[in-house]
C-alpha cells in the first residue's frame, strides 16, 4: 500500500496487523511511504472496500483496488484524493502522468472465478469498459469491430443474430435458442434482440469462442458473449457523459453510486440516445417518416449491493429499456436479369412493376433513398430483475445463486414490398417473451491442487407471437406469375387484386422451452507448469407449443365464374389460373380458392423431449511465467426445435439437435516487461446437424432446418503493444475457412425461376458457409501526451483511431447475387483529458472516409425478381464531454 502523508489516525478494522515497513526495501520517493498490506483471502471484494473505507475514513485518502482473484493477496493503492496529479496504481497500465505505459492485467470471470485473462487457457477476448468509452462504442453492432471473427447482424431487433467463427443462425427464430449465448451480469438472454440495447456503465465484455456449457448456465455450440456492468461502490462516485453529432445525434449517460450504510451500496445508471435516420423517404404521400432507420433509446438500471458480513453478499439488479424507431427499411439493390444457367429471368421486378404503372427508384443503395408508402416502425420494451448471492461456505468455498426473470415485447410495422406500391403494406410479428432462470453453483477457493466449479441450472421460456401479413391493392398484379396470359392481364389482374386487397394472413405461435442441467469443471494443477481441466454437462430439454394459421379480409368475386366481375369469356383463363395455383376442382367460391393458396389455414400442436451429455478436456502448459500454451477439445450441444410456422411442402417441422466438436491450440504470451502481449489460436470445429434459419426464395417462407455437416477452421491473432511512452496499439487478424461439407437438399436461389407447384433444390456440399468472411482485421491506436498543468491539474492530449476490415461474404450460399462486398471502416478521435481521467473533451468521426457499404443481402419477398440490401452507416461525427467525481 502506498500512502501519502497527511494526518495520522487509528481505526479498528478487524484485519490482522502485518508489518508496515520493510527496512530492506529501497528508499521511497519523496513524500511516499510504501506499506505492504494484505487483506484476508476470505474477505469478498465489497468487504475489502468497506474495510479500506473504514481505515481511511476522515482522511484525505481514497482507495483503488486491483483484483487478483478472491484467493490471492490484493494490492491496495491509496492516493491523496485532493492532491493534483494522477492516482498511483500497481500494474494499472499508466504512469504518474496518466499516460499508457504497459499492458494492464485484466481480471475476468470467464471460468467463474476471478483470474487474469492471460492465464485462461482458451480463446478469450476482453474489451474493458474504459476501452468502450475511449472508442465511442455505444452498441453491440459497433462492438463487433473490436472482436475478431464475430458478426452481429441486426436488420431489426427481433431478427438480431450473432455468429462466431461463422457459426450462428443468420436470423433469429422463436423455435430455437441462439448458437451464441449472451449473458449480462450472469443472466442468460434467450432472445438476441434483447441484447441490442445501448452499452452503458460497462465493466468489461468477455468473448469466449467455441462450445460452452461446463461453466455457463445455458449451453451453446459457437461461444458466449458475457457483459459485466459496474457494481455499486462503497465510496461515493458519479459520472455523466454528453454527446452530440450530425444526423441530430444526441446521447446522454449518467451514473451515481455510493453507500447507504456500512453494509449497503446503491447504483443508478440512465442512458438515452437519439439519432435521425440515414435513409430518406422521397415519397411525399407516404404514411412513413421522412427519415428512416433512426433510433430513440432509453435505458435505466438500478442496483443494490448488500454486504452484511464477510461471508455473504447480495447484488440485486432491476433494469428497464425501450426502443422507439422508424426502422428498419431495406433497399432494392438490383433486379435479377438472368437465371443460374444464363437464360433470361422473365417476369422480373421491373416487368411486374409496369403492370401497375410504377417506376422503381434507381438501384443505388449508396443513395440511401426509398419511396415506401406505408408505416415503417419498431417499438420494443424489456425489463428484468435479478438477484445474485454469494456465500462463503465450508471455510473458503463460494456458493452462488443467480435468480432472474425477464420480459421482452416487440411490436413492428414493416412495409415489406419496400416501394410505393401497395403489395405488402404490413408484415410483422408481434411478440411477447418471458423467461425465468435459476443457477446454483459451488466454486472451490482456487490456487489449490484441485480447483473446481459445479452447478445446477434451470431455464423456462414462453413466447407468444402473432404474425400479420397484409396484402394490398397491387398484390395480385405483382405477386402472381401469370406467364402466357399477358394479352388479357388487364382483365385478370383486377379480379385477383379485388380478392387479395386487404387480405390478412395470420400465424399465431406459443412455443415454450424448459431446460434442466447439471454441470461441472475441475482443474488438476499437476505442477506449477502443467494443468489439466475436464468438464461435463448433462442437459434435459423440453419444447412444446401450438400453432394456428388463418386468414381474414380480402375482397369477394360475386356470381361465380360467369359473374359480373368475371365475364364468361375469361372463365377458362381463370380456371387455368386456379389449376396453376393448385386449387383443383372449383368446389368453393373462387375468392376462397385464391385466398387459401396465399394463406393456407392450418393448426397443430407439437412437442419434443431430449437429453445430452457434453464436455471438454483442456491441457495447459506454462512454458515460462509469461508464456502459456494450451490444447483443448470441446463438445457442445444445442437441442432440436420445432418449426412453429407455415412451411413449404417437404419441409420437416422437427429440427434435429446441433452437435459441435471443437479442437483448439493456443499460445498466450507477454514480452518486454508487459509492453507487448500477443495471443494466437488455431481452431477446427465440425458441426453435425447445423441448425439454420432458411428462406425459401420461391415463397419467402422462413423456416428452420438442419443443414447437414459444417466445418470451420482458421487462425486468430490478437495483440497489444506499447512501442513508445504514451502510445498504445491494439490489433487482431483472423482467417476463417467455413465450409458446408454436406447439404444436398438446399432451397433454390432467388435467381432461379420455378414453375408453380414444383419443388426446387440445389446441392450446396462443398460451398462456403453464409455470413462468414474469410478475413477480418482490426487495428486501433491511441497516443497520449502530457501538455502541462491547468489550474493545478495535469492535462493530457490524445489522438486515436481504429480501422476494421471485413472481406466479402455471401449471405446465402446458393445465390451469386447476395454477396456483401468487402469493406473497411476508419474511425478517428482527438481531445483533452485530465491525467486522473476524471474529465475529458473529444471530437470524433466514425466511417471517416464515408465508405458506402452493405451489411446484408437477400431475395425480395415472394421472389419478385430483385435483391434487397441492408445499407451500412454513413460518416458520422460529433463531440463528447465526460466528467466524473
Amino acid at each position: 500500500m502506498l500512502l501519502r502523508h497527511d494526518r495520522p489516525m487509528s481505526t479498528r478494522t478487524g484485519l490482522p496487523a502485518p508489518p508496515l515497513i520493510d527496512p530492506r526495501g529501497p528508499c521511497p520517493p519523496a513524500g511516499i511511504l510504501p506499506m505492504p498490506f494484505s487483506i484476508l483471502p476470505s474477505l469478498v471484494s465489497p468487504r475489502r472496500s468497506l474495510a479500506l473505507a473504514a481505515l481511511l475514513g476522515g482522511t484525505a485518502f481514497s482507495a483503488l483496488t486491483a483484483f487478483a482473484g478472491p484467493d490471492a493477496e490484493v494490492p491496495i493503492v491509496v492516493a491523496q484524493a485532493l492532491e493534483a496529479g494522477a492516482a498511483l496504481a500497481v500494474d494499472a497500465g499508466a504512469d504518474e502522468t496518466g499516460l499508457e505505459a504497459a499492458v494492464e492485467d485484466v481480471v475476468v470471470t470467464a471460468r467463474r472465478r476471478e483470474e487474469k485473462a492471460q492465464e485462461v487457457p482458451a480463446a478469450l477476448t476482453v474489451v474493458t469498459g474504459a476501452r468502450l468509452e475511449e472508442t465511442g462504442t455505444t452498441n453491440i453492432r459497433q462492438l463487433q469491430q473490436q472482436l475478431p471473427n464475430v458478426q452481429f447482424f441486426v436488420p431489426n431487433a427481433r431478427n438480431a443474430s450473432i455468429s462466431i467463427r461463422g457459426l450462428g443462425s443468420s436470423i433469429a427464430n422463436d423455435g430455437l435458442e441462439s448458437a451464441v449465448g449472451v449473458f449480462i451480469d450472469g443472466v442468460y438472454y434467450a432472445r438476441p434482440g434483447a441484447s441490442t440495447f445501448d452499452l452503458y456503465d460497462i465493466e468489461r465484455v468477455e468473448l469466449l469462442r467455441g462450445p460452452q456449457g461446463t461453466l455457463y448456465g445455458k449451453n451453446t455450440t459457437a461461444g458466449a458473449l458475457s457483459i459485466e456492468t459496474k457494481k455499486p461502490s462503497f465510496t461515493p462516485e458519479a459520472s455523466t457523459e454528453l454527446s452530440i453529432g450530425n444526423y441530430n445525434y444526441k446521447q446522454f449517460q449518467s451514473t451515481v453510486s455510493g453507500p447507504v450504510s456500512e453494509t449497503l451500496a446503491l447504483r443508478l445508471t440512465t442512458s438515452y440516445s437519439d439519432r435521425d435516420g440515414f435513409v430518406t423517404n422521397v415519397n411525399p404521400e407516404s404514411k412513413a417518416a421522412r427519415d428512416l432507420n433512426d433510433y430513440n433509446n432509453l435505458s435505466v438500471r438500478g442496483q443494490a449491493l448488500w454486504v452484511p458480513s464477510d461471508d455473504f453478499t447480495l447484488r440485486v439488479i432491476a433494469d428497464y429499456g425501450r426502443q422507439d424507431q422508424d426502422c428498419c427499411v431495406q433497399l432494392i439493390g438490383q433486379a435479377i436479369e438472368t437465371q443460374p444457367d444464363g437464360s433470361p429471368y422473365t417476369n422480373n421486378y421491373p416487368t411486374r412493376a409496369q403492370r401497375v404503372g410504377y417506376t422503381p427508384l434507381p438501384f443505388d443503395p449508396s443513395a440511401r433513398q426509398t419511396d415506401i408508402n406505408d408505416p415503417q416502425y419498431i417499438k420494443m420494451k424489456q425489463w428484468g430483475l435479478s438477484a445474485a448471492a454469494d456465500w462463503q461456505v465450508f471455510g473458503d468455498h463460494t456458493l452462488t445463486s443467480i435468480t432472474a426473470y425477464r420480459e421482452w415485447d416487440f411490436d413492428p410495422h414493416n412495409d415489406s414490398d419496400f416501394t410505393a406500391m401497395s403489395v405488402l403494406p404490413q408484415v410483422g410479428v408481434l411478440s411477447h417473451q418471458s423467461q425465468f432462470t435459476q443457477e446454483i453453483r459451488l466454486a472451490s477457493p482456487g490456487g489449490e491442487t484441485l480447483d473446481y466449479v459445479a452447478g445446477l441450472y434451470y431455464f423456462k421460456q414462453k413466447i407468444d407471437s402473432t404474425q400479420d401479413l397484409e396484402l394490398g391493392e397491387d398484390a395480385g398484379a405483382i405477386l402472381l406469375n401469370l406467364t402466357g396470359v399477358e394479352a388479357i392481364d388487364g382483365l385478370i389482374y383486377p379480379v385477383i387484386n379485388t380478392v387479395l386487397n386487404g387480405l390478412h394472413s395470420y400465424q399465431h405461435a406459443t412455443p415454450e422451452t424448459e431446460s434442466y442441467a447439471a454441470f461441472g469443471q475441475a482443474t488438476w494443477n499437476l505442477t506449477d507448469q502443467w494443468a489439466l481441466t475436464a468438464g461435463l454437462r448433462y442437459t434435459i430439454e423440453k419444447k412444446q407449443g401450438d400453432f394456428t394459421a388463418w386468414y381474414e379480409g380480402g375482397g369477394t368475386v360475386t356470381g361465380g365464374l360467369t359473374g359480373s366481375l368475371l365475364p364468361e369469356a375469361l372463365a377458362g383463363v381463370v380456371n387455368g389460373l386456379l389449376d396453376t395455383l393448385g386449387a383443383g376442382a372449383l368446389s368453393a367460391p373462387i375468392d376462397d380458392q385464391i385466398k387459401q393458396q396465399v394463406a393456407t389455414p392450418e393448426a397443430f400442436s407439437a412437442s419434443r423431449d431430449e437429453s445430452n451429455l457434453s464436455g471438454l478436456v483442456n491441457l495447459g502448459y506454462k512454458i515460462r511465467e509469461n508464456i502459456l500454451a494450451y490444447a483443448l477439445v470441446a463438445r457442445g450441444y444445442k437441442s432440436g426445435g420445432i418449426n412453429f410456422s407455415s412451411v413449404s411442402p417437404g419441409v420437416s417441422r422437427d429440427i434435429d439437435p446441433e452437435v459441435a466438436t471443437g479442437y483448439e491450440l493456443g499460445l498466450k504470451t507477454s514480452w518486454f516487461q508487459n509492453h507487448l502481449q500477443l495471443n494466437t489460436a488455431l481452431y477446427w470445429t465440425n458441426v453435425e446437424g447445423y441448425q439454420a434459419t432458411l428462406i425459401d426464395s420461391q415463397t419467402f417462407t422462413t423456416y428452420l432446418s438442419n443443414v447437414g455437416e459444417l466445418r470451420v477452421r482458421g487462425i486468430e491473432v490478437e495483440g497489444i503493444v506499447f512501442p513508445l511512452p504514451g502510445l498504445a496499439v491494439t490489433g487482431s487478424v483472423s482467417y476463417n475457412d467455413a465450409k458446408i461439407l454436406s447439404y444436398a437438399n438446399a432451397p433454390c436461389p432467388p435467381e432461379q425461376i420455378v414453375a408453380s407447384g414444383e419443388e426446387c433444390h440445389v446441392d450446396l456440399s462443398g460451398k462456403r458457409a453464409g455470413a462468414a468472411p474469410l478475413w477480418s482485421a482490426y487495428i486501433g491506436a491511441e497516443y497520449s501526451h502530457l501538455l502541462g498543468e491547468v489550474r493545478g491539474q495535469d492535462v493530457v492530449g490524445f489522438i486515436g483511431g481504429e480501422y476494421a476490415y471485413r472481406s466479402s461474404y455471401n449471405t446465402s450460399p446458393s445465390s451469386s447475387l447476395t454477396i456483401v462486398p468487402a469493406y473497411g471502416l476508419t474511425n478517428l478521435r482527438l481531445g483533452l483529458r485530465s491525467a486522473d481521467r476524471k474529465w475529458s473533451v473529444s471530437v470524433w468521426a466514425k466511417n471517416l472516409f464515408d465508405e458506402n457499404y452493405i451489411v446484408g443481402a437477400a431475395g425480395v419477398p415472394q421472389n419478385l425478381g430483385a435483391i434487397i440490401v441492408v445499407p451500412g452507416d454513413p460518416r458520422t461525427y460529433g463531440a463528447t464531454v465526460r466528467y466524473s467525481w
